[in-house]
């Protein structure tokens, strides 16, 4: 084993991580549209926000995500950490689950922002 793979570590790749967040967010969405509920930019952003708490409940998935993003060369996963240290109350595992809900959104929000879902007779 080479020195450098002994002393490094793994971090999740957030990409496919955005990539299976982004499909999951669209099958339920789909399931919304699909059930007859229609949603404004508003309440899109609502639905948004209480999707993403709902994600990554386990600590350890928490740290994963945090520290990938920590360590992120992708300057937008980066800045979700930094952002995630102003906004957290100074305890480190209140760090990891805010800044892991805030790369759900973040994710989420990047392919869905400013969509609604509207009814079928408001498309006509």
């Amino acid at each position: 084993m080479k020195d450098e793979e002994k002393n490094s570590f793994n971090l999740m790749n957030l990409y496919q991580e955005q990539d299976k967040l982004v499909s999951a967010f669209k099958f339920d969405l789909d399931n919304e549209a699909a059930s007859g509920r229609t949603l404004t930019e508003d309440e899109m952003y609502d639905y948004i926000v209480e999707w993403a708490d709902g994600q990554y409940v386990y600590y350890w998935d928490q740290w994963s995500i945090a520290t990938a993003c920590r360590f992120s060369a992708d300057g937008d996963f980066s800045q979700v950490f930094e952002i995630a240290k102003h906004l957290s109350d100074g305890d480190v595992d209140n760090l990891m689950a805010v800044c892991t809900t805030m790369f759900v959104e973040h994710c989420i929000r990047e392919q869905f922002a400013g969509y609604e879902i509207v009814g079928d007779e408001e498309v006509a």
